[in-house]
C-alpha cells in the first residue's frame, strides 16, 4: 500500500480558511451589525465605481475640485459648463445634508437616451439622472432641454442621493432619500413636481411600501410628493431636525428611532402629521 501524505499546500489553505472564519466570527461579536452593513455597502460602492471607470475608460475626463467628470465627444462643447454647475452645486448639497464625503464623486454625462438606459437594461424609462452605488449618471441636457441651466435640478437631486448614501452607509429608507433629494433640487433650482390630481391625501401609501416597493407603486407622482412632504414635516420640528434625523440613520438607528430622537414625536405621531399636512395641501388646491 502506498503511504498517505498531506500536501503542505492543503495545510496552508486550510489554515488560511480557518483564520478567515475565526476573524469573521470575532467581528460578529465585536462589531455592530450597522457597522458591518455600512462596510458591506462601502465595498459595493468601491466595486461599482471601478466597474464604471473601466466601462468609461475611453471617455474624456475633467477633474474638478469636488468631482471627477467624464463625458463623450458629443458633449465636448457642453461639458465644461456642466462641470462648473456641478462644482457650484455640490458644496450646497453637502451643506444641506450636513455631510461632506471623503471621496471625490464620479459623475458620468451620457450623450443619448439609449446609452443611458442601457446601463441598467431599461427600455422605456424617462429619468434624466440616476445615482447607484457610488456613481452619479446624468443624461446630457442636449437630449431633453434647450436650457443648460435646467441641469441644476437633476444634478442636485442625484448628488443628494450620493451624499446621503455615504453618510448613512446605506441605512436609509427609499422614501427618505427621495424626499431629501427633492428638497435639494427645489432649493437649488426652484423646481419641484406638481401635485398629484384629485383627493390624493386619502390615498397615501404606507411607509413600508414606500421603502421596499417604491418603484412599483402605481402613482409615482404621489409617491414622490409624499416623500417630500414627509421631509417637510420633519423640518417643521426645527431647523436642525432634518440633519439630526440623518445623523441618527448614520448611527445605525431605524428611521422611526431617528425621527423620534430628532423631533420628540413617536412614529405614529409623525405619520399622523404627514397625513394632516397632505390633507391640508390637497384641500387648498381643490
Amino acid at each position: 500500500m502506498g503511504e498517505w501524505k498531506i500536501d503542505p499546500r492543503l495545510c496552508w489553505a486550510t489554515g488560511l480558511c480557518l483564520f478567515i472564519v475565526l476573524l469573521l466570527a470575532l467581528r460578529t461579536f465585536t462589531v455592530s451589525w450597522p457597522a458591518m452593513k455600512a462596510e458591506g455597502f462601502d465595498w459595493v460602492r468601491q466595486f461599482n465605481r471601478r466597474e464604471a471607470e473601466r466601462d468609461t475608460r475611453h471617455w474624456h475626463v475633467l477633474e474638478g475640485r469636488h468631482v471627477t467628470f467624464r463625458y463623450c465627444d458629443d458633449d465636448a462643447g457642453l461639458a465644461p459648463a456642466v462641470l462648473r454647475d456641478t462644482e457650484r452645486i455640490y458644496p450646497q448639497v453637502t451643506k444641506l445634508v450636513g455631510f461632506d464625503p471623503a471621496i471625490k464623486p464620479l459623475v458620468l454625462l451620457y450623450p443619448d437616451r439609449e446609452s443611458f438606459n442601457g446601463v441598467f437594461g431599461w427600455k422605456d424609462q424617462s429619468a434624466m439622472g440616476v445615482y447607484y452605488a457610488g456613481v452619479v449618471r446624468v443624461l446630457s441636457p442636449r437630449v431633453w432641454s434647450r436650457d443648460d441651466a435646467d441641469m441644476a435640478g437633476p444634478m442636485a437631486h442625484e448628488l443628494a442621493h450620493l451624499v446621503l448614501d455615504y453618510q448613512t452607509g446605506g441605512n436609509i429608507p427609499r422614501w427618505f432619500t427621495e424626499g431629501v433629494a427633492q428638497e435639494a433640487e427645489r432649493r437649488l433650482s426652484g423646481v419641484s413636481l406638481s401635485q398629484p390630481k384629485g383627493d390624493w391625501a386619502s390615498r397615501l401609501y404606507p411607509f413600508a411600501a414606500m421603502d421596499g416597493d417604491f418603484d412599483s407603486l402605481e402613482d409615482q407622482r404621489m409617491a414622490y410628493r409624499q416623500s417630500l412632504l414627509a421631509v417637510e414635516v420633519i423640518g417643521d420640528a426645527g431647523p436642525e431636525a432634518l440633519t439630526r434625523t440623518i445623523d441618527g440613520l448614520s448611527e445605525g438607528k431605524t428611521v422611526a428611532e431617528s425621527i423620534t430622537a430628532a423631533t420628540g414625536w413617536t412614529w405614529e405621531r409623525f405619520v399622523e402629521k404627514v397625513h394632516a399636512a397632505a390633507d391640508k395641501e390637497s384641500r387648498s388646491n381643490r
